[in-house]
């Protein structure tokens, strides 16, 4: 009740850089930072799946892990760089790559692309049909943390304070 929130969306280096810069308090991105005038606190993660809308032409229901680089590729930032370049080696490059995943949502609506995008965000098109999940075999493709970033000190202040208390309530 004694808090006021904007919710600004972006990418992690323009959140943290307006983090640094005092125009917002707290950040929430998937990339850690290890700075000792914030804290960094892992507040979850979601499971990154490979999704296709579900009149996508391509009846493809399981794919080997080293298969994923021979579909038409939606790409996003979400994977690691590290799982990026184990399941995208030079020279692929994608077709499609957008910078903010949820730009890849509709257009995968209707098409024969997939894109390899975080549960939580494809949940509802999963669940009411309109997407499709690929199994993927062999590997596991690793999970994406969430952080939330917030100087050390802001902690005390009673507005954020009471943010963070309320938000992590068991």
């Amino acid at each position: 009740p004694n808090c006021s929130i904007t919710v600004r969306f972006g990418h992690t280096s323009q959140l943290l850089n307006n983090l640094m810069k005092a125009s917002i308090d707290i950040a929430f991105t998937h990339r850690p930072i290890d700075y000792s005038d914030y804290i960094c606190r892992n507040v979850g993660h979601d499971d990154i799946v490979l999704v296709a809308d579900s009149q996508n032409n391509n009846d493809i229901n399981e794919i080997a892990y080293g298969d994923i680089k021979e579909l038409p590729i939606i790409d996003t930032n979400f994977l690691y760089t590290p799982t990026r370049r184990k399941l995208f080696q030079p020279p692929h490059q994608s077709q499609i790559t957008v910078d903010i995943a949820s730009s890849a949502i509709p257009l995968l609506k209707g098409s024969n692309f997939f894109a390899l995008l975080p549960f939580n965000l494809v949940r509802g098109q999963l669940k009411s049909g309109a997407f499709r999940e690929i199994k993927i075999t062999g590997e596991r493709i690793p999970p994406v943390n969430h952080y939330m970033i917030y100087s050390k000190s802001l902690e005390v202040e009673p507005g954020v304070h009471e943010f963070i208390t309320t938000l992590f309530k068991e």
